[in-house]
């Protein structure tokens, strides 16, 4: 086999192809090694990676609908270019996705992805240290997940949301509503990724059978008419073809895999002729269906703290990260639904890290879908530029500031991915189209008026907390007015995108549910661009599944066609 991308996804299929015998797989990762490297390791350095050599750097084109976007109207996209891919760089957060995500994928004509069926691949994959009475997580898989301590005062917005009627709950476990508190990719204190679950084990254990090349950039897929034979690929200025006896199989993500099948004459044809690319298979659906998770800023909650010295003021402020909460919302006439989640991260150290404590909150209807959640982050927004320079003077009383977020889980807008021009070393061209459709504006508005329901829950409850929500001055415009405002300029990327070479049997569908690509031979996808549409949760874990579903029908295919 050869496998383009060493992503959360790519790592899973390269480990799990490579245990069966007499099999080689060979892995070309366009980034580096990830260890040594504290910034990937300590997850209270989540963040700093971002726009350095482990990250792509991909930017949006700018946004009609979204008049700000933070970035002049562009929004950076940070993914993993590193062993690991995004799981090296991303926020931690391990969640499965609603039963009636992957419900909702077989009823779209994914066929074998609904939950019951994904079920197995989850438990497979994880190494849970989370307390499991009703035995619906896995404890004996490569991939350890860790619950997360608590973060002081977490406690009071929980009584907060149980006041307004919500429950506690596990959203991995058996009760997926309510406040849970949630997992994370974590190791003994350790960020766990891809590459230190999947990749390094696997190439310890079998040298001879997995092969991984890092800072091997791929141009494009060779084919020789239908059938896929190969790639080609740049690493160290040298050009190189390496031909697979079996499968070419595309890991790059939902960015770079519709960007490597385009080039390679895979997409919709009059694009592709517009940059005098030939046309293997016209398929309109690659690039397209693009969708994200994003949430808009704007209210805020400051918690005094004193600060005795840097290392206090690192402990306190510096690893305290990420504070998230989501609440959904039942939308008539829709089957879809979401889960919902509330965050916390906190650090206890510079260099090293314990186990800290996510809590989730997810509610949902019984008969109605759910898509609107909200993301809380907690970190304060000028620590990154500022934090050593606040630091300096120890003496002085600082607040922690919390941002409290919606976070759109289901969004009804959608964009596209298209290239550039046919240089494979140019950025394609990322339109997410954010709030396209008035639908998602309005959603984000509700979001804004349950949060102030659950900030004056909880701040009733702790004299120690001060709000700082966004004002309307003068009363110049209505309430609601000033909301759609705001959304319309603080909307930024939750860092989720997928759906662009979705699975199914549509005619925008670009890969059929054995994830084979539609109207070519030989070529495969296994990452977050194959989903149907959006998880409402976190993506890095139902990567971590199409992984390892992925590779158990690759092996099945293959075991099938040898008895025959």
């Amino acid at each position: 086999y050869f496998q383009v991308g060493a992503g959360t996804s790519g790592c899973v299929v390269a480990s799990r192809l490579s245990e069966a015998n007499n099999t080689r797989v060979l892995v070309l990762e366009a980034g580096d090694e990830d260890v040594p490297n504290a910034v990937i390791s300590v997850p209270g350095m989540y963040g700093q990676a971002f726009n350095t050599k482990l990250d792509w750097g991909f930017e949006t084109i700018p946004q009609k609908q979204a008049c700000k976007s933070l970035y002049n109207q562009k929004s950076r996209w940070p993914r993993g270019k590193v062993l690991g891919g995004s799981s090296s760089i991303n926020a931690l957060i391990y969640t499965r996705g609603s039963p009636r995500d992957f419900d909702l994928w077989s009823q779209m004509g994914a066929t074998g992805w609904n939950y019951s069926e994904i079920l197995p691949f989850y438990k497979k994959l994880e190494s849970s240290g989370a307390r499991d009475p009703l035995k619906m997580r896995g404890n004996d898989g490569p991939l350890r997940t860790t619950m997360f301590r608590e973060l002081e005062k977490s406690e009071d917005f929980v009584n907060a949301g149980l006041e307004l009627g919500y429950k506690k709950g596990d959203c991995n476990g058996g009760q997926f509503e309510g406040f849970h508190f949630v997992e994370a990719t974590m190791r003994n204190g350790a960020r766990e990724t891809a590459s230190t679950a999947y990749i390094r084990p696997a190439v310890r254990e079998r040298p001879n059978q997995l092969h991984v090349v890092v800072n091997a950039q791929v141009e494009k897929v060779v084919f020789e008419g239908k059938t896929a034979v190969g790639v080609t690929f740049i690493k160290n200025g040298i050009r190189s073809f390496v031909r697979a006896r079996k499968e070419v199989i595309l890991s790059a993500g939902a960015v770079s895999t519709p960007h490597l099948l385009m080039l390679s004459g895979i997409g919709d044809k009059r694009h592709l002729s517009s940059l005098n690319i030939t046309t293997i298979a016209d398929i309109p659906g690659v690039g397209a269906n693009l969708q994200d998770h994003f949430l808009t800023f704007g209210h805020f909650i400051d918690v005094e703290a004193k600060v005795r010295s840097l290392y206090d003021f690192l402990a306190r402020h510096a690893m305290r990260s990420l504070f998230t909460l989501t609440i959904s919302f039942p939308q008539r006439g829709n089957t879809r639904c979401g889960t919902t989640f509330i965050s916390l991260i906190q650090n206890d150290g510079v260099i090293c890290s314990k186990p800290k404590k996510y809590f989730q909150h997810g509610r949902q209807s019984e008969t109605k879908s759910s898509r609107l959640h909200h993301f809380f982050n907690l970190v304060n927004p000028q620590f990154r530029s500022t934090a050593f320079n606040q630091a300096k003077n120890t003496k002085q009383e600082l607040l922690s500031t919390f941002s409290i977020a919606p976070c759109l889980m289901t969004p009804h807008s959608s964009g596209s991915i298209r290239l550039k021009s046919s240089d494979p070393l140019e950025m394609p061209l990322i339109d997410p189209n954010y709030l396209s459709d008035p639908k998602d504006v309005e959603l984000m508005v509700q979001g804004i008026w349950q949060i102030q329901q659950l900030f004056a829950n909880s701040i009733q409850s702790s004299s120690s907390y001060t709000t700082n929500a966004r004002t309307n001055p003068g009363n110049i415009l209505p309430v609601e007015d000033l909301y759609k405002c705001l959304v319309r300029m603080e909307t930024m990327t939750s860092y989720h995108p997928c759906c662009t070479a979705k699975m199914g049997k549509d005619k925008m569908a670009v890969v059929d549910p054995r994830l084979r690509v539609y109207n070519v031979q030989g070529l495969r996808i296994a990452d977050a661009s194959i989903m149907p549409v959006i998880t409402s949760a976190n993506t890095q874990g139902p990567c971590y599944m199409i992984g390892e579903k992925a590779a158990h029908m690759i092996k099945q295919d293959w075991d099938l066609l040898l008895r025959n």
